[in-house]
């Protein structure tokens, strides 16, 4: 995801949250019980515009609803058993809908959440999830095939690996803890955090959000991060063979001749081998034009 993209992404959602807007006393809550089959890889698709979504898998053909709507407001849904989409809509006196939504559905189904002020949680599932909300938190607990979150003010949690992992937030941080083989995370100003691993390629950009990377490496990661002014930890597994190439205002922490504290000229670009004089050992790539790049020496295990 570029810099350019980062931004079309926030001109487009800034504009949502203004639909959210009060509407008058909070209508009261009807609870609503639904059901449909589906196949055990079939497709979802949910719409709620406020309140919270939980999704868990299970072992079973069907989807199973409960929660709670807004009286006045109409809970839709239907398909077939290769694809069911459902959700709520408002009248003139309920003209934005609430919805608390429990769904059980198929571990291996395909599913597809949106929101604009909701909650979204996923666990459990083996499918692929693409899931996102505007002002809402979204939190992923699992291994999916294939992962899509986003939030543009709330936080995105995932714990889980996913093959592949596409994580973006505007304002909201953003925190992964797990491994991927191809992992993209992006922010403007929220802080991204990693944990875990091993990590393959990994791409992570944000323009001012600060940047912590900690985990292991696969042997032939190749990580990659991009920055305007946003500080960038690293904080790597102790003896593991990295190549480090960092381009910052101030580099700390690096093995060799200390950096001068304060103000002073730019660091430039500056390659640290780490454990290692092989080439091809795991690579990290960081760029951040004026925050800085520590390195932390990782604690010793208990």
């Amino acid at each position: 995801m570029t810099m350019r993209r980062m931004m079309l992404f926030v001109l487009l959602l800034s504009a949502l949250p203004s639909t959210l807007e009060a509407q008058g006393p909070t209508p009261p809550m009807v609870k609503v019980t639904r059901g449909w089959p589906l196949d055990r890889d079939g497709l979802v698709k949910v719409f709620n515009a406020v309140g919270s979504v939980q999704v868990i898998g299970w072992d079973r053909d069907s989807i199973a609803l409960s929660g709670s709507v807004s009286k006045g407001a109409r809970l839709f849904g239907g398909g077939n058993r290769r694809g069911v989409k459902l959700g709520i809509e408002g009248d003139q006196g309920v003209a934005t809908p609430r919805a608390e939504f429990v769904l059980y559905v198929p571990a291996g189904a395909v599913v597809w959440v949106r929101g604009a002020a909701t909650d979204i949680s996923v666990e459990g599932l083996t499918g692929g999830v693409d899931c996102g909300s505007v002002s809402g938190a979204v939190r992923i607990l699992g291994d999916p095939r294939d992962l899509i979150a986003e939030s543009m003010e709330g936080t995105v949690d995932i714990v889980g690996s996913p093959t592949v992992l596409r994580a973006k937030t505007s304002s909201g941080a953003l925190s992964w803890t797990g491994r991927s083989s191809d992992a993209t995370l992006g922010s403007v100003t929220g802080a991204i955090e990693t944990l875990r691993g091993p990590m393959g390629r990994v791409r992570i950009e944000t323009i001012s959000g600060t940047v912590r990377l900690g985990g292991s490496l696969a042997a032939d990661a190749s990580v990659v991060i991009e920055s305007h002014s946003g500080d960038v930890e690293l904080r790597l597994p102790p003896k593991a063979p990295a190549r480090l190439q960092l381009d910052a205002a101030r580099i700390v922490g690096a093995p060799g001749k200390p950096e001068p504290a304060g103000g002073g000229k730019r660091s430039g670009p500056r390659t640290i081998a780490l454990n290692s004089p092989d080439a091809s050992a795991a690579s990290v790539t960081v760029r951040t034009f004026k925050g800085e790049v520590r390195i932390i020496a990782p604690s010793p295990p208990k």
